[in-house]
């Protein structure tokens, strides 16, 4: 258990960033999904990859938000955001499609990905060039 609560430098784990990161990554998820259905672009490749661009964007500046530069303090929020994906695709699309929206292999990549692209911003993050010595 406290493994999980303290990052490797010692700082607490942080509830909000979970749930507040967790529910705002869905909520930008499903509007921009929304807006494609909306707008009758659902067909082709094109609106799967407005819903990556989305997703890449929103999930990188949630994992950046941590200001953590370990993907190992950066994997149990990405698992939590994972996870509270999944609940909420469960309470607003079971009801819809029943479980059958489960057997869509696009709806697990998007899992994936929710959970590998915060845990590589600290990549993302620009680093001062080392001085040149001559």
């Amino acid at each position: 258990g406290r493994m999980f609560f303290t990052r490797s430098d010692g700082s607490r784990f942080q509830w909000d960033k979970l749930f507040l990161w967790g529910v705002c990554i869905y909520a930008v998820v499903a509007l921009a999904r929304q807006l494609l259905v909306l707008y009758e672009l659902t067909d082709g490749i094109a609106p799967r990859l407005a819903l990556l661009f989305v997703l890449v964007f929103v999930a990188t500046l949630a994992g950046r938000s941590l200001r953590h530069s370990r993907a190992v303090d950066i994997a149990p929020y990405a698992l939590g955001w994972m996870l509270i994906a999944i609940g909420l695709d469960s309470l607003m699309l079971a009801p819809v499609y029943g479980r059958s929206f489960l057997g869509n292999p696009e709806i697990w990549v998007g899992y994936v990905l929710l959970f590998v692209i915060p845990l590589l911003a600290p990549h993302t993050r620009s680093r001062p060039e080392p001085p040149e010595i001559t």
